[in-house]
């Protein structure tokens, strides 16, 4: 039995003082070096972050993992009308990394 992902990463969102309303700005601007630039670690992600402008979020170990396997897992929604009908895994979310969200 898999555990859903997001439920748990929303809740290490909110604990880190991220509003609900940003979260899904954080998994874009993710995305955006996850995607392009694999493999990145942790340090050179947070970096890149701070870079686009989350310079008062501390992004522990604990929640970039969660945030990797939410990004690699069929649970990502995407709001793309090119997406193909298989869904919006990784493959198929290459390059459309602007329409990663949350709710």
């Amino acid at each position: 039995m898999n555990t859903p992902i997001l439920p748990r990463l929303i809740q290490r969102l909110e604990s880190l003082g991220l509003p609900r309303e940003h979260h899904s700005f954080l998994l874009q601007d993710m995305a955006i070096y996850y995607y392009k630039n694999p493999p990145l670690n942790h340090y050179q992600i947070s970096q890149r972050l701070k870079y686009l402008g989350w310079s008062e979020l501390e992004l522990d170990y604990r929640t970039f993992e969660l945030m990797t396997l939410y990004l690699d897992s069929d649970e990502i929604q995407c709001h793309d009308h090119r997406v193909p009908p298989d869904g919006c895994r990784p493959h198929s979310l290459r390059g459309r990394y602007r329409n990663v969200t949350v709710n």
